[in-house]
């Protein structure tokens, strides 16, 4: 079975289009290879100072080195590509009126490391398996630091498994597609959709950049707070900074001082925006009716 390959300057739309139809797809070369290479230049030191995991369910020739934004300045752009985060934006969009940057890392799968057990990636929180099937909670990146084939450990996945809550583990990797493509590549695919790392069967390491996105009312997998230094984040571009958790999560979810934007915590000269509740209640009366209630409510008065 062929993958879903869409050309390197695909839109948003393109990408929301096929998580709708499929649950995933691959950007082909949607980042250079020179940037490739200053990413893995950049996190070798700590890709090679990172213990392989303790059991098979890390992987036992794994190798998970997180903390991007602050060890690989290359991949700041990487993270805030824009058909992925405006996919993001847009996919989750429907039911949240915030989204944030859910986890970084780089996963370097050794030589003679077994399959990844199947699973879902919104299972991060607490294995919950009652999210209705409609309602998204994140979408996921894997960016091919290597070139992907299916003998080294290429990303395994199911289509169309986000339209089902089938349990991931009653399927085995015959049910699976392996997403090959080449170097510099990005496979997109919604935390609905049953997935895992397949067996390296070959004697290199096979490297990629794991980016994903989640809801703002949801905890991060990834603490950025603290991986990203008040210093550091304090020099990033605001959309970032907002990304990555210096914004609100939802109208009432996230707020320093006197109800203000959590973004003055990075400059407390400021003033926060005191439309933001309202702003933030209307976009959310899209989806729910009980706040469309209480923004209609209010506009009255």
């Amino acid at each position: 079975m062929s993958l879903i390959h869409l050309p390197h300057d695909a839109s948003a739309d393109d990408v929301v289009r096929c998580l709708d139809a499929e649950g995933y797809c691959i950007i082909d070369n949607a980042i250079s290879e020179e940037l490739v290479d200053a990413i893995n230049d950049q996190m070798q030191p700590y890709i090679g100072a990172t213990d392989d995991g303790a059991n098979n369910a890390l992987g036992k020739q794994t190798r998970r080195s997180g903390a991007i934004i602050a060890r690989s300045p290359a991949a700041h752009p990487v993270i805030m590509h824009p058909a992925v985060v405006g996919a993001a934006q847009k996919y989750l969009g429907r039911n949240a009126s915030k989204i944030q940057l859910h986890l970084t890392q780089v996963i370097s799968i050794g030589p003679g490391n077994k399959e990844q057990f199947l699973h879902r990636d919104e299972g991060c929180w607490e294995w919950f398996d009652h999210f209705p099937l409609e309602f998204q909670t994140q979408i996921s990146t894997i960016w091919a630091l290597d070139d992907f084939i299916d003998a080294n450990g290429a990303t395994r996945l199911i289509p169309g498994s986000h339209k089902h809550t089938k349990i991931p583990t009653d399927f085995d990797l015959a049910d699976t597609v392996a997403a090959e493509m080449k170097k510099g590549s990005v496979l997109i695919y919604s935390g609905k959709t049953i997935h895992g790392g397949g067996p390296n069967k070959t004697d290199t390491w096979r490297r990629a950049l794991n980016v994903d996105y989640c809801i703002g009312w949801l905890r991060q997998e990834e603490n950025q707070y603290l991986v990203v230094p008040p210093e550091l984040a304090k020099k990033l571009p605001e959309d970032m900074q907002r990304l990555i958790g210096y914004d609100f999560g939802a109208a009432a979810l996230g707020y320093v001082r006197e109800f203000e934007d959590p973004i003055v915590s990075l400059y407390p000269e400021r003033k926060g925006n005191g439309k933001i509740f309202m702003e933030l209640l209307e976009k959310a009366s899209a989806y729910s009716e009980n706040a469309k209630g209480v923004f209609d409510f209010v506009s009255k008065q």
